[in-house]
């Protein structure tokens, strides 16, 4: 009953913050003792205390991933803030975008990995950000984040409305998309052993007075995109040995989407939402390349039903719009016994599927049994994202970001 009741009183005076944001619940608790000492804004990425390896592209740890680029937003979280007012011009509507480092800009405010924690790194000439102080610590802030690889993006491509904002992105199958609304941690509440204070600690996250109590945002990045390893295997041909050359592998997807980087009705609409009319062939890579390296994946099927081929990863992962199925487009030239090279117009088509669909954040491994140019067959069996060569930024899951914030 007593939980029941500390609840109805944070919820009143919530609705009441459309005003005034204080909590006036709280000044038995003299929370606002002091509030003349500026205190800056810093945010994390994954657990508070740890760095967890990730990155984009082919990664092997956390140091590779020092040096991408993050976009942060901070809002005002009370009823009548609106995600199209700049920090700007009006910095307690808006804590943290990118206008004040180039004007009139409608992107989040760029931020880095530091060299030695996972605490980011502010760019721009505002390389320093601070709560609000005195009569607007009270004031509570919703942190967004987004990250879009290489993708490039115009002015033009951000829209920014009342309730969201949404990014035009075109992906190459090179590009990771993720994004991430903030939220306490159970870690970071551990030491908060009085019910009442909990209850208090998460109601002020994130702002001045959390802030003074050491608790910061974190965020914990989805995946908005499918990865997808490709294996090729030398199998028996019995008609006679080939010696198959793969010139080129691609996945035909949807390329084209708009992308919530915010949302402040509800963070499940936070991701991509792909044209459904408009696919692509997207090549697999190799590393510094728009493709595969002419002559590096040659295979030459096996002498004997009995022999076993040995796996060969081809290219580097490829990250696509979620879908049911793919259509994969093999172009490969073919070598007989008797040295004649056969060339082939088209390339050979595969569907390949898998028994749940292709879902967003999940990593696939695409094994192929290799009989001749004419001759593919392929299996699809799930796999951890870090397989492969992709370096993961926190697991929504891992973290339990599967309730609500």
């Amino acid at each position: 009953m007593k939980k029941g009741w500390i609840y109805m009183l944070l919820a009143l005076n919530m609705m009441a913050g459309c005003v005034d944001r204080s909590y006036a619940g709280m000044e038995d608790e003299d929370i606002f003792d002091d509030t003349t000492e500026p205190i800056p804004v810093k945010v994390h990425i994954g657990s508070a205390e740890t760095i967890v390896s990730k990155g984009s592209g082919v990664m092997g740890d956390s140091r590779e991933w020092q040096g991408a680029k993050f976009f942060v937003y901070a809002f005002n979280n009370d009823m009548l803030s609106t995600y199209n007012v700049k920090s700007k011009d009006d910095s307690s509507r808006c804590l943290i975008d990118g206008s004040k480092d180039v004007p009139g800009s409608s992107a989040g405010k760029e931020a880095y990995m530091s060299q030695t924690s996972n605490i980011v790194s502010w760019s721009g000439p505002d390389d320093r950000v601070y709560y609000p102080f005195g009569s607007e610590s009270g004031i509570i802030y919703d942190f967004f984040a987004y990250y879009v690889d290489d993708v490039e993006i115009e002015e033009d491509d951000i829209s920014r409305t009342e309730d969201r904002i949404v990014i035009r992105v075109e992906i190459d199958g090179s590009q990771d998309l993720m994004s991430s609304k903030a939220r306490v941690l159970e870690d970071q509440l551990a030491g908060f052993l009085d019910e009442k204070e909990r209850l208090y600690m998460e109601h002020y996250c994130y702002s001045y007075y959390a802030a003074r109590k050491g608790i910061d945002p974190v965020f914990v990045f989805k995946h908005h995109l499918t990865k997808l390893d490709f294996m090729m295997t030398p199998a028996y041909n019995i008609t006679g040995k080939r010696k198959v050359n793969v010139k080129k592998i691609e996945v035909r997807t949807m390329y084209r989407a708009q992308f919530t980087v915010a949302d402040k009705v509800n963070k499940d609409n936070m991701g991509l939402v792909f044209d459904e009319e408009d696919y692509a062939n997207l090549a697999l890579r190799d590393e510094g390349t728009d493709g595969l390296t002419e002559g590096r994946y040659v295979f030459e099927t096996l002498p004997t039903p009995s022999s076993r081929g040995t796996a060969i990863p081809v290219g580097l992962s490829i990250l696509v719009a979620p879908d049911a199925r793919y259509e994969v487009y093999a172009y490969m030239t073919e070598e007989f016994e008797d040295g004649t090279v056969k060339e082939y117009d088209e390339p050979l088509r595969m569907d390949i599927t898998h028994k749940d669909g292709f879902q967003a954040g999940n990593g696939y491994k695409v094994n192929i049994s290799v009989y001749g140019a004419t001759r593919l067959d392929a299996s699809v069996s799930l796999e951890d994202w870090n397989s492969g060569g992709k370096v993961t930024i926190d697991d929504e899951e891992s973290f339990g970001n599967n309730g609500e914030y």
